[in-house]
């Protein structure tokens, strides 16, 4: 562990069978789900409103955008996030939230139980945990063993992934589904090809969704995670980056819509709970 950081106590709930309430308490049915993912250059920020006032935020994106992110998030008249969600410990899904921490209340954060402190791990990121804790926001961690009830009447919240710990940071990132009556979303974070056909081949139709997250930002992806979600809105959350992504090869393997926030900006989906369409943002 660096010198100097001390590994805060959390709260891990990750045992077969638990039942964790996201947010203490049921609210009426909502007509629409809508769901924005913002443009933070490499980076994830998504924002998923239930009802007017709940709210979910997965991801914050990284330093460089932080001090957008308040601006997107007021402009869309959100003003407290109900609870968060880091999908893994990398800054440019982590990082933002240093911003957000200051300018709205956050009920509670979710997070994939990866505390390790390595070269692909930044403390930063332990230390963000730390100022959480410090402002008594409850930290607690989710795996696809983790029983979820409704955030909203209306909606399901299933996690996917990780199922244990992964020797690689983005492999063990979360990957969960959020159902409003007839349609679903998929986000998958940075996971690699690997655990993509791996999630496939164990959970088959139950992870097909409406809205699936292109994985890392534009790839790399599986040519069975392409055919397996045909027909799908795709999105990909990505910027300016030396790594050459999006893999512009694989994504001519999709077949479906597909949005990108290098290209269209923020993107804003809304479900009326039958299907799902984009809205100007």
């Amino acid at each position: 562990m660096a010198s100097g950081i001390k590994r805060p106590r959390f709260l891990y709930l990750a045992v077969a069978g638990l039942m964790l309430t996201l947010l203490g308490c049921r609210h009426a049915e909502s007509r629409t789900m809508d769901v924005y993912f913002f443009d933070v250059g490499y980076g994830d920020a998504i924002a998923v409103r239930f009802s007017p006032n709940r709210i979910l935020l997965i991801d914050a994106g990284d330093v460089q955008t932080a001090q957008e992110l308040p601006r997107l998030l007021n402009a869309r008249n959100i003003r407290q996030i109900d609870y968060a969600i880091i999908s893994h410990p990398h800054k440019n899904h982590y990082a933002g939230f240093w911003e957000v921490i200051k300018k709205f209340p956050i009920v509670k954060v979710f997070v994939n139980g990866d505390f390790r402190i390595t070269e692909d791990h930044h403390p930063n990121h332990i230390r963000l945990m730390s100022e959480l804790q410090n402002r008594d926001i409850p930290i607690l961690s989710l795996s696809q063993k983790t029983a979820l009830e409704s955030p909203a009447k209306g909606v399901s919240f299933k996690v996917f992934h990780p199922n244990g710990p992964e020797k690689n940071v983005n492999e063990q990132s979360l990957v969960f589904k959020i159902t409003f009556k007839d349609t679903s979303f998929l986000f998958t974070s940075d996971i690699g090809p690997k655990i993509q056909d791996r999630l496939i081949e164990e959970f088959g139709e139950e992870l097909q969704a409406d809205v699936v997250q292109i994985p890392h930002h534009g790839g790399p992806i599986s040519k069975k995670f392409a055919e397996f979600f045909k027909g799908s809105i795709f999105v990909v959350s990505t910027g300016e980056n030396p790594w050459g992504l999006p893999r512009e090869e694989q994504m001519d393997w999709l077949e479906g819509t597909l949005y990108r926030t290098d290209r269209n900006g923020t993107i804003h989906l809304i479900s009326n709970g039958e299907v799902v369409t984009r809205k100007e943002s």
